[in-house]
């Protein structure tokens, strides 16, 4: 992984400002917990960052807007992010070395971000489940954080990021499966699930027995992280914080990405979920742009 301090990103990013300019737009919360969804709006939601959380869950708005465009509903964001976001010509959606961004203008095109990640601040212990589980995903990834509120002890706001090397995906899938640890049971890759988190204990046991030994670091408002296509990582917010992400493809991981297309393919033919990729789709229209 990369990270990119110093990140500037104009316009309203404020918890506050949600409230006051999108308060009344409704939204899907999960649990960070329990995974459980409940109704809300963005002024429910955001009036509480900064707060004690009266109600005690730790609440996260993930994938915003999950329907649309961000520069259909919320375009100064958009704006800003393609203002902002390090390394343009591979990181926006207009990049010219993004090939995600080759699409026709007359067809709807993957919508692979920018999507906003807003969450509460948790506890980063063997009892609690962060704010996002273990994943990993098909393209390059770019994470920007907009805000983060103050803890109430004063430190500075942010976001524990853990992230594992690409190679060592297979052996920790593997060892999520066989160790009683863990105890993975369902379906397909215990990574490609979506419900594991790593406890510090958790972390330890694979540095110590199985040497496997992610990058951990803390994300601050301002930093922009860059996460290798296929490299397992989780998220634990220990502030409220508000952040922007982008999916974006570059030639030089393209090969990693074609392999987790397909994996993400056989793991559709046993849970649910969508090809939002399209990945030959994608390439086909890159390679006719150069023509």
């Amino acid at each position: 992984p990369v990270v990119v301090t110093n990140v500037d990103l104009p316009g309203p990013w404020s918890p506050q400002s949600f409230v006051r300019l999108y308060g009344k737009d409704a939204v899907k919360l999960v649990d960070t917990e329990t995974q459980h969804e409940f109704a809300g709006t963005l002024a429910s939601f955001f009036g509480e960052f900064g707060t004690s959380h009266p109600h005690g869950r730790a609440l996260k708005l993930k994938d915003w807007p999950p329907t649309e465009h961000l520069k259909v509903r919320y375009g100064q964001h958009y704006d800003s992010f393609k203002l902002a976001v390090p390394f343009p010509d591979l990181t926006r959606p207009d990049g010219v070395l993004n090939l995600a961004a080759h699409f026709p203008d007359n067809i709807i095109s993957p919508d692979l971000g920018p999507k906003m990640y807003s969450a509460f601040g948790t506890v980063d212990d063997d009892s609690h489940h962060g704010s996002t589980r273990l994943h990993k995903d098909v393209t390059d990834a770019v994470n920007v954080m907009a805000h983060a509120s103050a803890p109430p002890e004063g430190a500075s706001g942010g976001a524990r990021w853990v992230i594992f090397h690409r190679r060592d995906a297979p052996a920790l899938s593997k060892l999520l499966r066989e160790l009683p640890e863990f105890q993975f049971q369902g379906p397909g890759d215990p990574i490609h699930s979506q419900s594991i988190y790593l406890t510090p204990r958790d972390l330890q046991l694979l540095h110590d027995v199985h040497h496997i030994t992610p990058y951990v670091f803390t994300q601050r408002p301002g930093d922009s992280v860059f996460i290798p296509a296929g490299s397992p990582h989780q998220v634990c917010n220990f502030s409220d914080s508000i952040k922007i992400a982008y999916d974006f493809i570059c030639m030089e991981n393209l090969s990693t990405t074609l392999e987790l297309a397909q994996e993400y393919r056989q793991e559709r033919l046993t849970n649910e979920g969508d090809d939002v990729l399209q990945i030959y789709k994608t390439l086909w229209d890159a390679w006719h742009c150069l023509r």
